[in-house]
């Protein structure tokens, strides 16, 4: 059978033959996720309860073999009557020093991007942003 693929003309069979090699990777991933940006957070209940969100949780397996792929998800919330925990006080970071500055892959074991910011030549003001 023929066919065009992205304007080539790409020829391939419809079924294996004897001499065939297909090699699927074996995957097995399982794996947790918290979402505490989502925490805190109110629901719209007019007439209800006040209640926000505690605690966001997603559980993710993913499997690949020879036999096919299987993926399973589970996610679950607790909700909270009442008022929901104070913010936290804001942090301030301010680099008004030389610093270094590293960009990293999760759960790599070194950064894939490093830069030393030594002077203002790089750095352009600060300038406070009003509105949205």
């Amino acid at each position: 059978m023929e066919d065009d693929v992205n304007g080539k003309n790409v020829s391939y069979w419809d079924t294996p033959v004897e001499d065939d090699v297909l090699a699927i990777p074996i995957v097995n991933l399982n794996t947790e996720a918290n979402f505490p940006q989502l925490c805190g957070r109110r629901f719209l209940n007019p007439g209800g309860a006040e209640q926000y969100l505690s605690r966001i949780y997603q559980d993710i397996s993913f499997k690949l073999d020879q036999s096919g792929a299987e993926v399973r998800s589970t996610s679950s919330g607790v909700t909270v009557m009442g008022e929901p925990p104070p913010k936290p006080r804001p942090r301030q970071f301010i680099f008004n020093q030389p610093f270094l500055r590293t960009v990293w892959k999760a759960k790599a074991s070194l950064p894939y991007l490093a830069g030393w910011v030594a002077g203002p030549d790089v750095l352009m003001p600060y300038v406070e942003k009003k509105g949205p």
